[in-house]
């Protein structure tokens, strides 16, 4: 037959309660820091990294400024007073590399454009000041 049941004293239990309660939380908390400074490492990195982003554009494409026209039905684009075509499936691509729709085209904006073969604007590269004056400065 089993006998009575040993019970620890009451300040034992009472410290490992104690130190299982802060243990959780040093470990809660160390974790917390930790993923904090991953974050802050990782947005320390991706703006540096945003800095040094160059973007490569495609050779034969001419600069000129592209101007926004109401007017204009969809496919046309006004650039340096002169109307062109956008070819099937030409994109426009902003300062941030994102494709634009005609509709977000900007007022006015310094655009490298690269036209196919039948003389429609195949892709448009609205410049950010910095590539405009590195453009002007290859040239």
């Amino acid at each position: 037959m089993a006998g009575p049941a040993v019970r620890a004293p009451a300040s034992t239990l009472r410290a490992r309660c104690q130190r299982g309660l802060f243990g959780i939380a040093v470990r809660f908390y160390g974790f917390a820091l930790l993923v904090s400074l991953v974050a802050c490492c990782v947005a320390v990195w991706s703006t540096e990294a945003q800095a040094q982003f160059q973007r490569n554009l495609p050779a034969g494409g001419v600069i000129g400024v592209l101007v926004a026209d109401p007017a204009l039905p969809l496919p046309l684009v006004r650039i340096d007073s002169r109307t062109f075509r956008m070819a099937p499936g030409g994109i426009i691509i902003d300062q941030n590399n994102r494709s634009v729709l005609h509709s977000q085209i900007p007022q006015k904006s310094a655009a490298y454009i690269v036209f196919d073969g039948n003389g429609d604007v195949q892709r448009m590269f609205l410049l950010t000041p910095d590539e405009l004056q590195r453009l002007l400065r290859a040239r």
